[in-house]
């Protein structure tokens, strides 16, 4: 059998191999892992919201700060 040439092949590939019991726990473990970087996204969102607050600027709207980049960018060298 050939390597397959995309990761989703190589992962069809793969399952097809397997006794069909241990498919739900693959199945389980990509959900898993779907998560987990979920997780981590909303764990990195609830940080910048709590720096924000912290710092005094949580009320900026995102135009606001696309103003200030702008400004800040049009005034560095």
């Amino acid at each position: 059998m050939g390597v397959a040439s995309k990761p989703a092949e190589q992962l069809l590939t793969t399952l097809e191999g397997l006794p069909e019991k241990d498919v739900p726990i693959v199945i389980r473990f990509i959900e898993f892992l779907k998560w987990s970087e979920r997780q981590r996204w909303a764990d990195f969102d609830r940080w910048a919201m709590e720096l924000a607050q912290e710092k005094g600027f949580s009320q900026l709207t995102e135009d606001k700060v696309a103003q200030i980049v702008h400004e800040y960018r049009e005034e560095t060298p």
